[in-house]
């Protein structure tokens, strides 16, 4: 075996052997909301808690989602965050907190990867087998996110209305558990929107 010199190893170690370069946040933000990627949220929430020195359990995360909203004047009132991705049980949000949520992120150029992200009815993301049989006629005019559990079906964004843009957010909860249900939810949903987006049809 060829002996290596202290010299050669020093300069072998310096060489690049390969490097890996991640998307940006501004990427995976829009990637995360717009494929409803429950992992992808959850790691990015969590990361936000370390970058704050905090720890990633239940009150890391609830701290650092409450400091980040607070500081946008947002409120926290019955905000209990269990997890990034929003699946636990426990996770608790009003429809208040959620309306003031997108109104700052459309009026903020800082939080275009949220609005840029939100699937479009009818044509991207989790919306783009929506609103084909019911509330066709809104088909191109919501850009919202998708969420459910077993008994909770909700749909939360803005609706075109003419010229006029206009936010919503709709939570049915106590389903009966079973698709059947939740689609049902799902389809009243789609035929409200269609009502607004379509005032004079």
């Amino acid at each position: 075996m060829k002996s290596v010199t202290s010299e050669i190893a020093q300069a072998d170690s310096t060489e690049l052997i390969s490097s890996v370069e991640s998307l940006s946040i501004f990427d995976m933000v829009k990637f995360a909301i717009l494929w409803s990627d429950n992992q992808l949220a959850d790691r990015l929430v969590r990361e936000a808690a370390r970058h704050e020195n905090l720890p990633t359990d239940q009150p890391g995360l609830q701290k650092v989602v409450e400091t980040s909203l607070r500081a946008y004047g947002i409120s926290t009132e019955k905000l209990y965050i269990v997890d990034g991705a929003g699946l636990a049980k426990e996770n608790m949000v009003t429809p208040r907190t959620i309306i003031q949520v997108l109104t700052t992120v459309r009026n903020n150029p800082e939080f275009q990867a949220i609005y840029d992200g939100l699937p479009v009815s009818g044509q991207t993301g989790t919306l783009k087998n929506r609103f084909l049989t019911t509330g066709t006629n809104a088909v191109g005019l919501v850009r919202a996110k998708t969420g459910w559990l077993n008994s909770v079906v909700s749909l939360a964004g803005y609706v075109t209305v003419g010229k006029n843009e206009y936010v919503f957010a709709i939570i049915a909860d106590r389903i009966t558990p079973g698709f059947k249900y939740r689609n049902r939810a799902r389809e009243t949903i789609y035929a409200m929107l269609e009502t607004i987006a379509t005032p004079n049809k």
